[in-house]
């Protein structure tokens, strides 16, 4: 390949790779082909993106704020913003209110970059920082394949810089990211060149199954910081990967695209499961209540297990195939994943790796893999890294991808004297080096009689019910606990009988959790919680803080309910027509 950007050419180190092997792959329509685009398209690409970038003045410390969809347009600008020395913010778009205007102040945009369709949303306001504004035609993506004509303007013909990405400047800014923002306003966080690359070499060092054979899907917002290491790690084998802008779609997509790895946060997995358990549930004689018998079965040495696993190994091929049937493994991260669910996709044939990180660290942390892997654990700690347990249980960090401060606030990375980073989670590391961990510090809380309680244990046994789309735990304080639950969709609610039968399933998930562990009874909230309403973040993580308070009416007469003769009959009453409280 002809010598192209300074990024691309550390990203293809020494490869020989053809002008002409499809780098990424992309759609215009769902029922279009897909079509590839090039390694030599890419690298043209980009240079038109640097040129005009550099004539509107973009350059070394230029602070960029990337605000587009999901698409090739995303990655060729920010391989040209990276380029350039410019810094990149990546923006959502779905979040243009008060978190869109605290991040680009805090951040100091200076050039927005945003599509047609995301502009007209934003209408004419702009915060202060942004200076200005380049406006990106989608529509000519797919077929003009050159970005002189997804912006207005003409191609400049001014020569561009030489130095090289990598030989200089490795400490200057690359990204900056911000926390979830669960527990307070999301603070910023800058990382280097030299740490982006770090995460890279780690991850591919973690999982040498992603090579020039395999397959990724970008279809995470981009905004997502991990997605874009993801898309920098396929780049860096020779991996193509394939651009799904809609993530409504990927299951359509899937197929085609025949993915032999797939990230995604546990919700997704949860909601895969609950299509394939409905569907079994429907089978005709019960022949798929059997299949999920067997799916609870094949763990261990035994001839059930064994049974069950070949079972399930033939009752699941279908949801392989609708995977496209090539996936190896999925990778999840952002919260946990509750056993029963890791259990369910072992059977089916694709291990799920759960990983863990933090925003403070651009290198993943700890993460399973293929051939080390223990389920419940979050895997051993990355290469990179280097972990131990404080007295009083968090788990500490230390290594080249630890940040050094926050943007825009008084508040500090908190390191101890030896340079470890303090993670906020409770764990345990075992004899063969797996990080198990135990729950948030700001999460856990003691109840009146001095029991620790980790309230997403719990929580996860609720979820397993079949009937909790969501669960918050609390109890902080009080003598025993309760729970918050929003229904599932598709839980007919006609008649009376559908609450007790609510009721009882909730119950029976609790079955085998100490008595201290168990909640006493349930507000059942037909309304599920949502970043909308402020209460999940934008990776969907819940701000239990502000639920707590959004519903602490409602709690404090669940409370004054559950607290109420204990012989009473009444296993059930109703706040108002969407809000129920039940004894568990």
């Amino acid at each position: 390949m002809q010598q192209g950007t300074e990024l691309m050419q550390w990203l293809l180190g020494e490869r020989k790779v053809s002008q002409a092997q499809p780098a990424f792959f992309h759609r215009a329509e769902s029922d279009a082909p897909w079509s590839p685009l090039s390694w030599g398209q890419l690298q043209v690409l980009v240079e038109d993106a640097k040129r005009l970038l550099q004539s509107s003045g973009i350059g070394r410390g230029t602070v960029v704020g990337l605000l587009l969809p999901t698409c090739i347009s995303w990655e060729v600008f920010h391989i040209a913003c990276l380029d350039l020395g410019a810094i990149v913010v990546g923006l959502d778009t779905h979040d243009l209110g008060d978190n869109f205007r605290h991040i680009v102040g805090v951040s100091e945009v200076s050039v927005l970059i945003v599509d047609d369709a995301t502009a007209t949303q934003l209408g004419e306001s702009r915060p202060a920082p942004i200076a200005k504004t380049l406006q990106v035609s989608l529509a000519n993506e797919q077929s003009a394949l050159s970005a002189r004509v997804m912006l207005t303007g003409e191609r400049p013909n001014d020569p561009l810089p030489s130095a090289s990405w990598l030989a200089d400047q490795t400490d200057d800014m690359a990204t900056v990211v911000f926390t979830s923002g669960s527990t307070g306003k999301p603070k910023g966080i800058a990382y280097s060149r030299q740490q982006l690359v770090t995460a890279v070499s780690a991850i591919l060092d973690a999982f040498p199954e992603i090579d020039d054979r395999a397959r990724t899907v970008c279809w995470l917002p981009l905004s997502n910081l991990f997605q874009r290491v993801v898309n920098l790690c396929a780049m860096r084998v020779g991996a193509p990967v394939y651009f799904v802008s809609n993530p409504r779609a990927l299951m359509q997509e899937l197929p085609q695209i025949q993915p032999s790895v797939l990230i995604a946060v546990p919700r997704f997995f949860e909601k895969v499961f609950e299509g394939v358990r409905a569907k079994l549930e429907a089978m005709p004689l019960g022949s798929g209540r059997v299949i999920l018998a067997a799916m609870a079965r094949t763990d261990g040495r035994g001839a059930v297990a064994a049974i069950s696993r070949w079972l399930c190994r033939r009752a699941m091929r279908p949801v392989r195939e609708a995977f496209g049937g090539r996936i190896a493994f999925f990778i999840s991260g952002s919260a946990p994943m509750p056993d029963w669910l890791l259990r369910n996709f072992d059977a089916m044939g694709m291990p799920v790796l759960e990983a863990y990180g933090l925003s403070e660290n651009i290198v993943p942390i700890a993460c399973n893999r293929v051939n080390a892997r223990r389920r419940g654990s979050v895997g051993r700690v990355m290469s990179a890294n280097e972990v131990r347990v404080a007295d009083d249980g968090e788990l500490l960090c230390r290594g080249p991808g630890v940040c050094r401060k926050y943007l825009g606030t008084e508040d500090v990375v908190k390191l101890d004297q030896d340079g470890f980073l303090a993670s906020g989670d409770f764990a345990e590391i075992d004899a063969d080096g797996f990080v198990w961990l135990r729950g948030r510090k700001s999460e856990v809380f003691k109840t009146n009689t001095g029991r620790r309680i980790s309230p997403v244990e719990i929580e996860a046994h609720l979820l397993d019910s079949g009937v909790a789309d969501q669960a918050v735990v609390l109890g902080a304080g009080r003598k025993f606990l309760a729970t918050l639950v929003t229904v599932k969709p598709g839980i007919t609610r006609d008649g009376e009988q559908w609450l007790d039968a609510f009721r009882e399933r909730l119950a029976a998930s609790l079955d085998g959790l100490p008595e201290y562990k168990r909640p006493a009874g349930a507000l059942v909230l037909s309304t599920p919680f949502s970043p909308l309403t402020g209460e999940l973040t934008a990776n969907l993580k819940l701000k239990r803080k502000a639920i707590e308070a959004k519903h602490q009416s409602a709690i404090d007469q669940l409370y004054t309910f559950l607290e109420a003769d204990a012989m009473s009959s009444s296993t059930v009453a109703t706040l108002d027509h969407a809000t129920y409280m039940v004894r568990l």
